[in-house]
């Protein structure tokens, strides 16, 4: 085996040349695209770069040099269901044909995700894979590289090249272990994604910060109103939501809900600019919001649960997971993630049909841990440290 692919990818920067590369691509069944994107100063992701291989050829595709419609008999390749596109860690690249074509790559395996299921570690970085996997050295990662420049060094176009220059091979490695352990399908439902991963409402993204802590309803209220500030001003500017408020002021607001403009130039972190441009909309937000606050307020990070039994609790189950995601070879989250430990304890009582019925446990992850975990939380299994390793072991009937 090669450390590099030798061959000098094709650069695509003209209509002729697309075509030729989108005629090959129709005659494979598989191939591998990375992207390459800026978006340090924009709300939404410049596309910058689009790697693509086979098993034997590369192309690097200049998406400056086209229009959208001129991108569209690529874009269609990235749609056709016969054919496999494989990426590593595809959230970003998803985001960026999204956003940038208005298309979610389909069908798609997920390289990390197929690692994280057979054993390989969860996040595992696309170097350290095809080294594990295939004996191959990339070259090492370049950090803040201008992709928008032109033109591309030779160095750096190489180093694009060989992102995705094995992912054929790779994916076909890694395929064989998942077809054995029969999670093949599993990995393919992991990798797919739609629009709502990339277009989160403000309602979600409210949600999601108001997790942590309680919260009154004129509070929640004023969070959803100040996250949809946030989006619209962030989207219509084309800058980061950072730039705008981060999530830090957007919470302190929310529960203090000052009532002047001098107690809002208190708040680290919210830009005195910013508060002489829309701080007077902010604070007649803060009163709608106490005048109609949420009815249906979120219970929080503890939930239901006793304090002093929600933390142990919820350690012990996650200690529980982790030793059955080891011996599986499966990363947790794909068991059992953390957000959903607490909602399991509050249904422990239900059963592993329940508990699939209400998502927190997919149909895949209760085939391998549901009875177990079950058992676990019934008091009939448990865990023990033998000689320094942790082994589970039989209670009985539980208490």
């Amino acid at each position: 085996m090669t450390q590099e692919r030798a061959q000098t990818p094709v650069w695509v920067n003209n209509t002729t040349l697309l075509a030729e590369m989108v005629d090959k691509l129709l005659q494979k069944k598989v191939f591998g695209i990375d992207t390459e994107f800026i978006r340090e100063t924009t709300f939404f992701p410049k596309i910058a770069l689009i790697q693509v291989a086979t098993e034997d050829l590369t192309w690097l595709v200049d998406p400056l040099a086209f229009s959208k419609e001129q991108m569209a008999p690529f874009t269609d390749v990235l749609l056709d269901p016969g054919i496999l596109k494989i990426m590593h860690a595809a959230y970003g690249d998803q985001e960026c044909l999204f956003w940038s074509y208005g298309i979610i790559a389909t069908p798609v395996i997920d390289t990390a995700v197929a690692a994280a299921l057979t054993g390989y570690g969860d996040n595992i970085g696309l170097g350290k894979l095809v080294r594990e996997v295939l004996n191959v050295h990339l070259p090492k990662g370049r950090a803040r590289v201008k992709w928008l420049a032109r033109p591309l060094s030779r160095e750096l176009l190489h180093y694009a090249a060989q992102d995705v220059a094995h992912l054929v091979e790779l994916s076909a490695r890694l395929e064989k272990k998942l077809k054995v352990a029969g999670r093949w399908e599993w990995a393919l439902d992991e990798s797919a994604m739609n629009e709502n991963a990339f277009d989160e409402s403000p309602a979600d993204i409210a949600g999601r910060l108001a997790k942590n802590g309680s919260w009154d309803g004129a509070g929640i209220a004023a969070l959803e109103r100040l996250v949809a500030w946030r989006e619209k001003r962030a989207r219509h500017s084309d800058i980061p939501r950072g730039w705008v408020a981060d999530n830090e002021v957007l919470v302190a607001l929310a529960r203090v809900r000052p009532h002047s403009l001098e107690e809002m130039h208190s708040f680290r972190g919210f830009k005195p600019k910013e508060v002489e441009r829309s701080g007077n909309m902010i604070l007649e937000m803060l009163r709608d919001a106490e005048r109609n606050p949420v009815v249906d307020v979120p219970t929080g990070r503890r939930g239901h649960l006793p304090a002093e039994y929600d933390e142990h609790a919820v350690e012990l189950l996650k200690a529980f997971v982790a030793l059955l995601s080891a011996r599986l070879e499966i990363a947790t989250r794909f068991l059992l993630p953390q957000q959903r430990m607490l909602p399991l304890l509050h249904q422990a009582g239900n059963g592993v049909e329940s508990w699939v019925e209400s998502g927190l446990l997919t149909i895949s992850a209760a085939k391998l841990i549901g009875n177990d975990l079950k058992e676990f939380l019934n008091g009939s299994k448990g865990l023990a440290l033998k000689k320094g390793r942790v082994h589970l072991i039989d209670l009985g009937h539980g208490h």
